[in-house]
């Protein structure tokens, strides 16, 4: 008991993973990750190949804004986490991400997650849920992936 069997990080940057690999026997790296936000894939999903690391994708649908269930008018309520997310903050850049998602050639959260199954770094992904439609919906995506 009390021994430390693996390490992983969060939010580092390339050279900060570079690093931390360096001193210790890291394993893993969670890192925001998806169709929106990909500046991960520039720099710190080489390393991870590099250095056989796993990656574990948070946040594959934006918040919801690639669930396909957000039009113009959506907006977090008063106490929701993610009126601190600048997709949401800036309205700019939500319609942008809206309209993306819309004009995706299958449901929003179906493509999403398909972009992260087909990155073959990503060795998991964080996919949170409130409904028992966005379980169904979300597995539909793995399992058609699977056939």
């Amino acid at each position: 008991s009390g021994i430390v069997r693996h390490i992983g990080v969060s939010n580092f940057s390339a050279q900060q993973l570079q690093q931390a690999f360096s001193l210790a026997g890291i394993v893993s790296i969670q890192q925001l990750y998806n169709l929106l936000q990909r500046d991960t894939a520039n720099d710190v999903l080489p390393v991870c190949r590099q250095k056989n690391l796993g990656f574990i994708a948070y946040s594959p649908l934006a918040q919801g804004v690639l669930s396909g269930e957000m039009d113009l008018n959506s907006r977090p309520g008063r106490h929701d986490v993610r009126r601190r997310n600048p997709l949401y903050r800036n309205s700019e850049q939500f319609e942008q991400a809206v309209q993306y998602a819309q004009s995706l050639p299958q449901p929003g959260s179906i493509a999403s997650l398909r972009f992260l199954f087909d990155q073959p770094e990503v060795t998991c992904v964080l996919v949170g849920m409130t409904q028992r439609k966005h379980v169904e919906r979300n597995v539909s995506a793995l399992v058609d992936e699977q056939s």
